[in-house]
C-alpha cells in the first residue's frame, strides 16, 4: 500500500491536473467552466463527483482554514479565468468565490497580510480553502511549511488588469513602477505620498517616451517576496497596476490623474 504522504501527493497532482483541464474546457461537464478574465458567469461546476456552487456575491465573505500554494510546476498554465498563471503575481485559487474577486489573506500564526486576486479554481484536496501563488505564499511566510492557517476576507470585485508581460522565471533585481508623469510636480507628490505611507527606497527616474519627458516614480525590489509585499502594500493604500521594470530606462506612460488608483 502507498503511504499517506504518497497518496496526498497523488491527490494534489490529480487535483491540479483537473484544474488545468477545467480551465481548458477538456473535461465533459467542466467544458462549461471556462470564463473570461473579466467576469465569471457560471453558477456551478463539478470536480471529483462533487458539485460546487459559485457564490452570487463575495460581499461579507470571511472564512478561516488552511491555505496552500502552487508555483513553478504550473507557471504559464491556463487558469480558470482564461489568463496564464504567473507564480510571481498576487493571485489565488478558490472553489466558490466569483472570478475576479480581491481578498485579503492573513496568516493567523504570524499576522502577515496580503491582498490577492482570485483567478483560478481549487484547491480540490484535503480541507484547504485557498491555493495561493508562490509570491503570495512567500509574502505570508507559508512556502517553507507548505500550508498554514489563514483568514480569507473578501474585499470586492477586482479591478486589477491581468498582466500582459509575465515576470521572468529567474528573478533579477529591479523596480516596481508606481507611475510616470510629464509634470515633475506630480511625480514629487506621488513620491511624498509613498514616503508618508512608510515606503522606503522611493526613487524618481527621468526618461522619455516618444520624445516626451517622463518622471517615473519607483520602488526598489530585489526578489519575489519583496515584490509581493510592495504590491500588496500599494493595493492596500489604493494603488493598483504597478508593474515590474528590470531596467532604469524601461518607462511606461501612466499619466492621467489618479492613474493606478482603485476606487472601492
Amino acid at each position: 500500500m502507498r503511504s499517506q504522504t504518497a497518496r496526498t501527493r497523488h491527490a494534489r497532482r490529480r487535483a491540479r491536473f483537473v484544474g488545468c483541464l477545467l480551465a481548458a474546457g477538456l473535461v465533459g461537464e467542466l467544458s462549461q467552466t471556462v470564463v473570461s478574465a473579466k467576469s465569471d458567469t457560471r453558477t456551478t461546476y463539478e470536480v471529483f463527483e462533487q458539485r460546487y456552487r459559485i457564490l452570487d456575491s463575495a460581499e461579507g465573505y470571511v472564512e478561516r482554514g488552511v491555505a496552500s500554494w502552487y508555483g513553478a510546476k504550473f507557471h504559464g498554465n491556463v487558469t480558470a479565468s482564461g489568463e496564464r498563471f504567473d507564480m510571481y503575481a498576487l493571485t489565488a485559487a478558490h472553489r466558490t468565490l466569483p472570478i475576479p474577486t480581491d481578498v485579503e489573506v492573513t496568516n493567523l500564526r504570524n499576522g502577515k497580510s496580503i491582498v490577492v486576486r482570485i483567478n483560478d479554481r481549487g484547491p480540490f484536496v484535503d480541507r484547504r480553502i485557498i491555493d495561493l501563488s508562490y509570491a503570495a505564499g512567500q509574502a505570508l511566510g507559508l512556502v517553507g511549511a507548505g500550508t498554514g492557517l489563514v483568514e480569507v476576507r473578501a474585499i470586492g470585485v477586482s479591478r486589477t488588469v491581468p498582466r500582459s508581460d509575465p515576470l521572468p522565471t529567474v528573478w533579477p533585481p529591479g523596480f516596481v513602477q508606481v507611475g510616470a508623469y510629464s509634470k515633475p510636480a506630480n511625480a514629487e507628490r506621488m513620491r511624498k505620498r509613498l514616503e508618508a505611507s512608510g515606503f522606503r527606497s522611493v526613487v524618481v527616474h527621468e526618461g522619455s517616451v516618444g520624445g516626451r519627458r517622463l518622471d517615473a516614480v519607483r520602488l526598489t525590489v530585489t526578489d519575489p517576496v519583496a515584490y509581493a509585499r510592495v504590491v500588496g502594500r500599494l493595493r492596500a493604500i489604493g494603488i493598483a497596476n504597478a508593474w515590474f521594470a528590470e531596467e532604469v530606462s524601461a518607462i511606461r506612460p501612466q499619466e492621467s490623474p489618479g492613474v493606478n488608483t482603485l476606487k472601492r
